[in-house]
């Protein structure tokens, strides 16, 4: 609940959900779907993703829990073609970064990031996340403007463009990246990811 019905909810002490976060403080998709819309993240999770099994009963069912939730998503949203691709490439998004996330726990990857510096860790953190978070902004210009409207920004930003188009576009986003973890590193996530607006 947003705006004027979460108003009315707290005058009569109505415990709500909190308002989504700006988009511009998370650059994954995990934390987009915590973060943005918490009422559906919480249906998602307690009803389907912890059910199944969840994380704690390995990566496949991991897998299988969030593909369900995608396809409830997918339903909620309704069933039409471009909210069938956004929700496909957010299940995509949230896959492979999962399956980073268990390989940043191997031995030889945390060994790896021993050997950096902080500053290098963070640069190195921007630059794998820069094709991640153009995948994020492109399934939420898909859900919001449909297929014809998602092809055109895919085919200007990056096919007509190229090279220069990609280029410019990787760079941006990578400043975004690095704007977005200092803003972490300074007021800390929690600030972002969990203010209240009231």
């Amino acid at each position: 609940m947003f705006g004027i019905p979460n108003a009315i909810a707290m005058l009569d002490r109505v415990d709500t959900f909190k308002p989504p976060v700006c988009i511009f403080s998370i650059y994954t998709f995990a934390d987009m779907w915590r973060y943005f819309d918490r009422g559906l993240h919480s249906i998602l999770l307690n009803y389907i993703y912890i059910p199944i099994g969840g994380s704690r009963c390995g990566t496949f069912r991991q897998l299988i829990g969030s593909l369900l939730c995608f396809i409830f998503v997918f339903y909620w949203h309704g069933l039409e073609e471009h909210i069938f691709y956004w929700a496909l490439f957010n299940w995509v998004g949230v896959v492979i970064e999962t399956i980073v996330n268990q390989v940043s726990k191997t031995e030889k990857a945390k060994s790896f990031k021993l050997n950096l510096s902080g500053a290098s860790l963070r640069r190195v953190t921007a630059v794998f996340s820069v094709p991640g978070y153009i995948a994020l902004s492109l399934a939420n210009l898909l859900f919001l403007s449909g297929i014809s409207m998602g092809y055109i920004y895919f085919e200007r930003l990056i096919i007509t463009s190229f090279p220069i188009g990609p280029l410019v576009l990787l760079l941006l986003y990578y400043c975004m990246i690095q704007l977005i973890l200092e803003c972490h590193r300074i007021c800390g996530k929690k600030y972002f990811c969990e203010k209240k607006y009231y």
